[in-house]
This record gives C-alpha cells, sequence and structure tokens, in this order.
C-alpha cells in the first residue's frame, strides 16, 4: 500500500462479499438525505496520522460495499448509506 498522504481524508471500507479491505482517498460525499459536502477535516487528527470518514450519524468509522450503487457504502455500525466522490 502506498503511504498516506494526512493532507487528505480516506474511507475504509470492505468490499460486497468481504474479500477485500480497503482504503481510499475521498475528494467529497454525502449521506443520505444530505447535501455533498467537500472534504473538511471531521476530527482533529494528531501530527502525522490521517482523516477517515466517520459517519454522522453513529461515528462509525467502517463501511461496506453493499452494491446497491456504484460509489455508494453503508455504515457497518448503523447502516446509513454514503455516496462518495473519489479523488
Amino acid at each position: 500500500m502506498n503511504k498516506l498522504n494526512p493532507d487528505f481524508m480516506y474511507i475504509k471500507f470492505s468490499d460486497c462479499q468481504s474479500l477485500h479491505d480497503g482504503i481510499e482517498a475521498i475528494h467529497s460525499y454525502k449521506f443520505e438525505g444530505e447535501l455533498y459536502d467537500t472534504v473538511v477535516p471531521i476530527q482533529s487528527p494528531k501530527e502525522g496520522s490521517v482523516k477517515i470518514l466517520l459517519c454522522s450519524a453513529c461515528g462509525h468509522r467502517d463501511f461496506n460495499d453493499n452494491g446497491r450503487f456504484m460509489n455508494e457504502y453503508s455504515c457497518n455500525g448503523c447502516y446509513r448509506f454514503v455516496e462518495i466522490k473519489f479523488k
């Protein structure tokens, strides 16, 4: 895996068959029922750490690609959907 850039925000996810875990840099995101939000830090990272997208409903940081729509992931905590635009 390439070194992660602390200036970017990332989404941590598993694919729909849970065969592959990934982490990808994101440009913007939209939780179900909300407007698109360009990436801003949602948590205050320690120096040298990376920012991971957190669910706006439950705060969980792990998502699953369930195959419903392209670039859409569901929270593994509360199953809320988020649409991602990647860098």
